[in-house]
């Protein structure tokens, strides 16, 4: 077999880089990988993967990056994702329950009323942060959570501990306010869509029955860390966003569940509840721990 024949091959693997990338280091790329073939016919294995993991990172943005410029695009992923999670819950879940044939009664809207009246100013927010307006962003999500903490207090309404998402973004948005952060790229700028996907799949297996839900519910975030400690070798901002989110969810599923305890006076013990919250804590720590050395390995010297 000819040198076209193994170069158009070559090719047909490039072509999956960026045109930017191929534009700028195409011809060198090409020449390098034709110079280290000697008398192979075809691609190894070994390079097809190593091509296959550059394309991917090439299009996860430009490297090296510095760790203060990975850590502020991170903040910005996640508070967004935090603000959507937080903006669309309570209507994923009403409308679930409406298209499961539920009777409409104030019954259906009582548990997601203080999230719905917390939502405008969420929704202030979440534009805001996507308009780089940082401190407007932050007004509004502190905003939010005192509205829905408050609103709760007030009339017992049932707690679903979303004033703590709020804070979550707040706390993640305010490093942002003196200096914006690059844009993401990649994998992580789709992130702040995962939410509304996960609230869909969770009310769809509820629906279809509840013990898949609730082992969705155990599940679901550790084979979710488990992929984005993976992904950290293409984009470790996704791991880190990711983790940063599920710590964020683990600290809202303690605070709700000891509510609930306390409500219903049962027999749960504080030990019981921390087996549980170090279960739920694996995934996270997982994340961070992952992610936090793959920035560092490959940040600016």
């Amino acid at each position: 077999m000819d040198d076209h024949a193994l170069e158009r091959r070559y090719a047909r693997v490039l072509r999956l880089y960026p045109a930017a990338y191929r534009r700028d280091r195409g011809s060198e790329l090409m020449a390098t990988l034709l110079e280290s073939a000697g008398d192979r016919t075809r691609p190894s294995a070994n390079e097809v993967g190593s091509l296959l993991l550059g394309a991917l990172r090439a299009h996860a943005g430009p490297e090296p990056r510095s760790v203060r410029s990975s850590r502020r695009t991170v903040y910005r992923v996640a508070a967004l994702t935090l603000l959507v999670s937080a903006v669309a819950s309570a209507p994923v879940r009403i409308a679930a329950d409406l298209a499961s044939g539920a009777p409409v009664n104030q019954w259906l809207f009582a548990y997601d009323v203080p999230d719905l009246v917390a939502s405008p100013l969420v929704l202030i927010a979440l534009v805001a942060a996507l308009r780089g307006s940082y401190r407007t962003a932050v007004a509004s999500a502190v905003g939010a959570a005192v509205v829905n903490a408050s609103f709760v207090a007030l009339t017992s309404a049932g707690a679903s501990g979303e004033f703590l998402l709020h804070l979550g973004a707040a706390a993640m948005l305010l490093p942002l306010v003196g200096e914006a952060p690059r844009p993401a790229s990649g994998l992580l700028r789709y992130l702040p869509l995962a939410p509304i996907v996960l609230l869909i799949a969770d009310r769809v297996a509820l629906g279809a029955s509840s013990e898949v839900a609730a082992v969705l519910y155990v599940v679901g975030p550790l084979v979710l860390s488990a992929l984005a400690a993976l992904w950290a070798a293409v984009d470790e901002r996704v791991a880190m966003a990711f983790g940063l989110v599920l710590l964020s969810e683990l600290l809202l599923r303690a605070v709700v569940l000891a509510a609930f305890v306390a409500q219903a006076g049962m027999p749960t013990t504080p030990a019981e509840i921390g087996r549980q919250a170090v279960l739920a804590a694996v995934g996270p720590a997982l994340l961070l721990s992952v992610s936090a050395v793959a920035v560092r390995r490959r940040a600016l010297p």
